[in-house]
């Protein structure tokens, strides 16, 4: 379990959860459902494909679906982050 945790990995992928959070906030408020689509292509690659897929207009499904894609965007930068931190990190043990 001690090879799966890096302080440095969740500090990174904890930064990135709070700036991209911080800009899908903003995105959703500020553009209309054409400008809602390019924030998940541009910022939540690959794990928000998935919002483009499913079509549905209730509200509560888009939403679920937009942290689903987000918590995996995180995962996903927390597992690279671990890799380089693995890779490059000090190799003493």
């Amino acid at each position: 379990m001690r090879n799966l945790y890096s302080r440095t990995a969740l500090i990174v992928a904890l930064s990135y959860a709070l700036l991209i959070a911080g800009i899908f906030i903003y995105g959703w408020r500020a553009s209309d459902n054409e400008g809602r689509a390019w924030l998940f292509l541009f910022f939540g690659l690959p794990w928000s494909i998935v919002m483009l897929a499913v079509p549905s207009s209730n509200e509560i499904v888009i939403g679920f679906l937009c942290f689903l894609a987000l918590g995996l965007d995180v995962v996903t930068v927390y597992i690279f982050a671990l890799s380089l931190v693995k890779i490059f990190g000090n190799h003493s043990d």
